[in-house]
């Protein structure tokens, strides 16, 4: 495994055009005479499984593309999948309740909800029977919308646009529609549908257009001044690889500061900023300024009541050890639990300083990782390792193995595997 020479940020994060970062919606994409085909062949699909199975017809189409959470099944899915709707309503109408009584935050609410998440096709099901028995029930309905909402992110996967199939797009947009309707239809059931404001302003972030996501951000904060979640959320719609900016993203936190929101939530918002600049400047920044921003990730974290984030930790690490100051850079990794890290651009900085050094076995698993989270050099160095072998790890040679790693990251524009499979041609 051969280190990489500049720092990047995740590849993965860049995933469509700058008004639509899925590439759903441009005319101009590839896939358009192919998705049409593809309705016309899934309407007959459609049409064959309900008649044979009487199943749910997104159940039959997405239950091969999404895999399921085994994890044990909380309380209240298991009131959900045992039919005890009653329990399931009364439970979280009280909830509902509490919330419009100022008892419960915006966080906890949607914690107590989270509790039924599960990306599950079979679960359709459940959660219309519970509409059907509760009809005029907002706890019924927003949940419903939130989990067709989530079956769309599940159906469509975190490929690139590129390497996602017409059946998978599909999928994901009728479960959208799905979602949106159900979610507006759930506004007038109660004083203060908060939660699906949240929940739109999350489909507008992944299928809509800025001014709706601006609409339901300005509902939520009307319908709870004090609210978090959506002001989270209405960031992150602004972030350079969503179709934003960081001006953009500037202008919303002082706007934030200038309403005077809770400190613990500008805290979070700012952490947020700093971060997404750190992922947009990566490559550009000077050494002084990504200290500067990671130390200011570090500082805003501390105010928010977080630990420091891997994120600034790993990148410190990495400018310490091109520094020549490999203590100072590992006794800030050996603060980075890898377990616990689900970002490519963090964990791929975490195997540079551990390839330099030599620490082949603790590369080796965090650049694996990154590779499959989508890191393009990541991708070249898992390939490369595999190609050659690896004693250190005890790694035989795979060269096909290696030559596909290397393809996916040559396929993302990495220059280090286009010149390597030129080379091997």
């Amino acid at each position: 495994m051969s280190p990489k020479s500049n720092t990047t940020p995740d590849a993965a994060q860049a995933t469509g055009g700058p008004q639509d970062p899925f590439g759903v919606r441009a005319p101009t994409s590839p896939h358009g005479s192919r998705l049409r085909l593809w309705i016309v062949i899934l309407s007959g699909l459609l049409l064959t499984g309900l008649c044979l199975a009487q199943q749910h017809p997104l159940e039959l189409l997405s239950r091969s593309l999404v895999n399921v959470d085994a994890s044990p099944d909380t309380q209240q899915l298991q009131w959900l999948k045992s039919g005890q709707y009653a329990e399931l309503d009364r439970y979280y109408s009280e909830l509902q309740r509490r919330f419009e009584r100022g008892e419960l935050t915006d966080s906890q609410l949607y914690g107590e909800f989270r509790k039924l998440y599960q990306d599950d096709p079979a679960n359709a099901r459940y959660f219309d029977q519970w509409v059907r028995s509760y009809p005029s029930s907002y706890a019924a309905r927003v949940a419903q919308g939130a989990y067709y909402y989530r079956m769309g992110w599940a159906v469509r996967g975190a490929a690139f646009i590129q390497q996602t199939s017409p059946l998978r797009l599909y999928l994901m947009e009728s479960y959208l529609g799905k979602a949106r309707d159900i979610l507006q239809r759930s506004l007038p059931l109660t004083p203060h549908p908060y939660l699906s404001s949240l929940q739109l302003l999350n489909i507008a972030m992944m299928n809509g257009t800025p001014q709706e996501a601006r609409h339901w951000l300005d509902v939520g904060t009307a319908l709870d001044p004090n609210a978090s979640l959506v002001r989270f959320r209405y960031l992150v719609t602004l972030e350079p690889r969503w179709g934003g900016s960081l001006d953009q993203m500037r202008a919303f936190v002082e706007e934030c500061e200038q309403e005077r929101v809770a400190p613990e939530t500008l805290a979070r918002l700012k952490l947020n900023l700093v971060q997404e600049e750190i992922y947009a400047t990566a490559g550009s920044a000077s050494v002084e300024r990504r200290i500067a921003l990671f130390n200011d990730l570090v500082s805003e974290a501390g105010a928010a009541g977080a630990d420091p984030p891997p994120m600034a930790l790993a990148g410190l690490a990495r400018i310490y050890w091109d520094q020549h100051r490999r203590a100072e850079a590992d006794r800030l990794l050996a603060q980075i639990h890898p377990a616990q890290v689900d970002d490519a651009w963090t964990l791929e900085q975490m195997g540079y300083v551990y390839v330099k050094e030599q620490r082949m076995a603790e590369g080796w698993q965090v650049l694996l990782k990154a590779a499959q989270l989508g890191d393009a050099w990541s991708q070249f160095a898992i390939g490369k390792t595999l190609i050659n072998g690896c004693v250190d790890i005890h790694l035989a040679p795979n060269r096909a193995e290696g030559l596909r790693w290397m393809k996916r990251a040559a396929e993302q524009g990495d220059a280090e595997a286009i010149a390597y499979l030129a080379h091997e041609q």
